[in-house]
């Protein structure tokens, strides 16, 4: 019984890192897919907008201390929070 138990848990752990890599490249793509196709439209106000941001840094906290946060900038426009450097307190990001 322990061999099967030891199986089916490397069987799940692989199962979960497959996904997360998954999950990784499907993001990846859909921004790559996203910048093809603004430049190729080349349109105002396309039907479907399709908008990529990558995440620079993790936050302190949220609106609320027990809440988690991220900043994003945007891959496709420049912007003039895009070059933001994060003030430091305590050792960590505000």
């Amino acid at each position: 019984m322990e061999k099967v138990t030891r199986k089916f848990r490397i069987k799940v752990k692989c199962h979960l890192k497959l996904k997360r890599l998954a999950g990784k490249v499907f993001n990846l793509t859909s921004a790559y897919d996203a910048a093809i196709s603004r430049f190729l439209l080349d349109e105002e106000y396309p039907k479907y907008l399709n908008v990529s941001y990558e995440k620079k840094f993790d936050l302190r906290y949220g609106e609320n201390p027990h809440q988690t946060s991220a900043y994003y900038v945007s891959t496709t426009e420049e912007g003039s929070m895009k070059d933001f450097c994060p003030a430091e307190w305590k050792g960590t990001v505000i």
